[in-house]
C-alpha cells in the first residue's frame, strides 16, 4: 500500500484542446502519481485513466469538447488489414533495396505527384499532458504524408534508370484489361439487358457507398448466373478451400537478402542501457517535436524530455519483468524511432511514438503499431494472460485519431459503465450522430456512489482509513475524496494511498 501513493486534483478548469484547438473547452480530472504498482496502474487504465509521464488524466466525456475513449486491440485475434499489409511490404522494400534507391524514387514520385502529400497518417498515437502543475494537454498529433511504393516498381525504376537517361513513354493500346473490367466480357446482344441491370446495380452500390469488395461479389455472381450455376454454392465452395490468411508475423520475417537490417532494442528505463542512449533518444525526440509538431528548440530540453517519457511512476516489482520501457528502432546503426510502452500484467499499453522526419514516408506510426500488436502475440506464448494491446483514447469526432480503430478487433471502453464495447460498424454510426455516448446505459443516468469509509488516507505521515481521518482533518473535504473515489472505483482507491496537505 505505502508504494502507491497518488495526490488527487479536484480543479476542473477547461483548457485549450488539441485536437479541435478550442482554447478552454477541454475537461478533464487529474492526479499525480507519486509511485504505483504495474496492477494497480492497470486498473486505472480500465477506468479510463491514462499517463503522462507521472501525471494522471481522466477525460471528463460528458463535458468536454472531444470526448474520448480508452481503446484496446485484443491481439490475439488481430487480423491485418490490406493498408497495413502495405505498411509492412514498404519497409520490407525498404529494407531489400536500401537507403539511397529508395530515397531517390521516393524523391521522384513526389516530384511526379504532389497531390499524395495530403494523404493523412497519424504517427503520434499517443496523447500526454505537458505539465502537471498547469495540466495543459501536449499537442495533438500533426498530418504527416505518406508514399505507398511497391517493391516492383522500385526495381523498375532502378533498373530503367541504370539502362538509359530516358524512359519510353507507354503507349494508350495496352491489349491488357483494366482491374475493373476483368469479371466481363465485352457485352453483346445477348446479354445487354444483364449488363444494363448489372451496370444499374453497381451505379446503386457505388451511390449507398459500399466497398469496392462488395462490387467485386455481385460483378462474380452475375457472371456466374450467365454460365448457369449456383452462385451461392460456387461462392460457399471457394471459400471452404481458400488458403488460410496470413499472420502479421509473415509479413514480419526477415529477409536475408536485406541491405539494411532492423534490429528493435526493448530498453527499460532506468537501467545502464538506457542511460548509455539517452543523449540519442533525445536528439531524435528533438527533431521530430520541431520537425513533426513545430515545437520550439526550448521546448525540447532533455529536462522536458524526461519528465514527459522518462519519469514514470511505476514501481519495479521483484522477481518479474514489468514497467516502462523504450522499444528502440535501429536501421543497421541509425536510431530512427522509439515507441515509449509500458508493460503491466495483462497488455502492453503504448504511451508515445517518436522517429526520425527522414523516414516519415515509411508510415513509421502503423509500422510501430503493428510491431508492438506482434510483441504482445510473442509475449502472450510465455504469459498467456498478456494479450492485450492498450492504444490510449480513441476520438471519434477528431477524424485522424479514428485510425486507431483500424487494428481490429478493437474494443471501447463505456465510460459509465466500464464495459467493453466491441467497435464496428453499429458503433461508429451512433458515434457520428452522437458526440458522447454511454455504450450501455442512457445519457446523464446517476453515478454510483462509491463508499469512501475504506479509502487509505496519507495524513500527517500516517496512513489511515477515511473514517479515521474524518475525525483528525482540518477541513472537510468530503466531497473531493468522494469524488477521487467515485472515478478510480472502490477497490483501487482501497489498494492505493490518497496524500492529503494539513492545508
Amino acid at each position: 500500500m505505502q508504494n502507491n501513493i497518488v495526490e488527487y486534483f479536484s480543479g476542473h478548469e477547461g483548457y485549450k484542446c488539441g485536437y479541435c484547438k478550442s482554447t478552454d473547452t477541454n475537461f478533464s480530472h487529474g492526479m499525480w502519481a507519486h509511485s504505483i504498482t504495474p496492477s494497480e496502474y492497470e486498473s486505472m487504465l480500465n477506468r479510463g485513466w491514462r499517463r503522462s509521464g507521472k501525471y494522471l488524466y481522466k477525460p471528463s466525456n460528458h463535458l468536454t469538447c472531444c470526448p474520448s475513449y480508452t481503446i484496446n486491440c485484443h491481439v490475439l485475434d488481430f487480423h491485418i488489414s490490406k493498408s497495413q499489409r502495405k505498411v509492412l511490404r514498404k519497409f520490407s522494400d525498404h529494407l531489400l533495396i536500401g537507403n539511397n534507391k529508395v530515397q531517390k524514387v521516393l524523391e521522384d514520385t513526389h516530384k511526379s505527384d504532389a497531390s499524395d502529400r495530403n494523404m493523412i497518417e497519424v504517427v503520434n498515437y499517443q496523447e500526454g499532458i505537458a505539465s502537471a502543475t498547469d495540466m495543459v494537454m501536449c499537442k495533438s498529433a500533426q498530418e504527416v504524408s505518406q508514399q505507398r511504393i511497391s517493391i516492383g516498381k522500385i526495381k523498375r525504376d532502378i533498373q530503367l534508370n541504370s539502362k538509359s537517361d530516358e524512359i519510353k513513354p507507354k503507349t494508350s493500346d495496352s491489349p491488357k484489361r483494366r482491374k475493373s473490367e476483368s469479371f466481363f466480357p465485352e457485352s453483346t446482344d445477348t446479354n445487354t439487358s444483364t449488363g444494363s441491370t448489372l451496370q444499374t446495380k453497381l451505379e446503386g452500390a457505388k451511390s449507398k457507398g459500399q466497398k469496392a469488395k462488395q462490387i467485386r461479389i455481385e460483378r462474380k455472381r452475375q457472371k456466374l448466373i450467365s454460365q448457369g450455376l449456383n452462385p451461392d454454392e460456387v461462392l460457399a465452395r471457394n471459400k471452404k478451400y481458400c488458403p488460410k490468411a496470413k499472420e502479421i508475423e509473415e509479413f514480419l520475417a526477415e529477409d536475408s537478402n536485406a541491405k539494411l537490417k532492423l534490429k528493435i532494442r526493448m530498453v527499460k528505463i532506468g537501467t545502464q542501457e538506457f542511460e548509455s542512449t539517452f543523449a540519442l533518444e533525445h536528439s531524435l525526440y528533438e527533431k521530430y517535436q520541431m520537425k513533426i509538431h513545430d515545437d520550439d528548440l526550448s521546448e525540447c530540453t532533455p529536462k522536458k524530455f524526461k519528465r514527459f517519457l522518462c519519469d514514470n511512476p511505476i514501481n519495479e516489482v521483484s522477481g518479474d519483468d514489468l514497467g516502462c520501457y523504450h522499444q528502440q528502432y535501429f536501421l543497421d546503426d541509425q536510431l530512427i524511432a522509439v515507441g515509449v510502452v509500458d508493460i503491466l500484467p495483462t497488455c502492453l499499453s503504448s504511451v508515445y511514438f517518436f522517429y526520425d522526419p527522414v523516414f516519415m514516408d515509411l508510415t513509421l506510426g502503423t509500422f510501430g503499431a503493428l510491431r508492438e500488436i506482434a510483441f504482445v502475440r510473442q509475449r502472450a506464448k510465455v504469459h498467456p494472460d498478456f494479450k492485450f494491446y492498450y492504444m490510449g483514447f480513441y476520438i471519434h469526432s477528431c477524424m485522424k485519431m479514428r485510425y486507431k480503430g483500424h487494428f481490429t478487433p478493437s474494443y471501447l471502453l463505456c465510460p459509465e459503465t466500464y464495459k467493453w464495447k466491441l467497435l464496428e460498424d453499429e458503433l461508429r454510426e451512433k458515434l457520428n450522430q452522437t458526440k458522447y455516448m454511454p455504450f450501455y446505459t442512457p445519457a446523464n443516468t446517476p453515478r454510483r456512489q462509491e463508499n469512501i469509509d475504506k479509502v487509505n488516507i496519507l495524513y500527517r505521515r500516517n496512513i489511515m482509513p477515511y473514517a479515521i481521518y474524518e475525525l483528525q482533518r482540518s477541513k472537510d473535504d468530503t466531497k473531493e475524496i468522494q469524488e477521487y473515489c467515485n472515478l478510480v472505483g472502490e477497490g483501487i482507491a482501497n489498494a492505493l494511498c490518497l496524500y492529503r496537505s494539513l492545508n
